[in-house]
């Protein structure tokens, strides 16, 4: 099983996924302004919990800057990591549908960078709505989605990662062709 790191802004919102299964990076204590970042020691201790093989799932640095320490960090001390969904509720529903059984095992990187993907780009995934917002993501069941992004993944000739079939790489968003696997 596999470890998941995710930040506590979003991790929060994610029901019944703490535990073994996901490691929580929190917050600094509120600042008067600006963005409560995390902080750089407590990043390092949630990766090593989390153990060498942790796969970090982190939203991109312009949307959270606080956050942004994260990846990278998780690059530097050679973990993969999966770019999330910009909106905060998508995001913890990825982190959520990664802890589930169903997806973890074999092969969890290029599922989730072909959910990811799928969600970024709106693929041709039957949609729900989340909550009573905007977004939508994929109406399946857990079992169903692991097995379709399983199978729709695509390496990406420009870097190490990959995506939906026809869709964007999930790392560099390079346009993939669909063809092999």
């Amino acid at each position: 099983m596999t470890t998941l790191v995710a930040e506590e802004s979003v991790a929060r919102l994610v029901a019944g996924a703490r535990g073994e299964r996901l490691v929580v990076v929190p917050r600094a204590r509120r600042r008067a302004r600006g963005w409560r970042g995390l902080d750089i020691d407590r990043v390092v201790e949630a990766l090593e919990t989390g153990g060498p093989a942790a796969l970090v799932l982190a939203r991109d640095p312009s949307v959270d800057p606080g956050a942004g320490v994260l990846g990278e960090l998780a690059r530097i001390m050679g973990h993969e990591v999966v770019r999330l969904p910009e909106a905060a509720d998508e995001a913890a529903w990825a982190i959520g549908v990664a802890a589930h059984g169903d997806f973890q095992g074999d092969g969890l990187l290029r599922r989730l960078e072909a959910l990811v993907g799928e969600m970024r780009e709106g693929g041709p995934l039957p949609r729900r709505a989340l909550g009573s917002g905007p977004s939508q993501v994929p109406s399946l069941r857990p079992a169903v989605l692991a097995k379709w992004a399983g199978c729709s993944w695509r390496a990406c000739g420009r870097c190490a990662g990959g995506g939906p079939a026809a869709g964007r790489c999930a790392r560099c968003r390079a346009p993939l062709t669909g063809e092999g696997s």
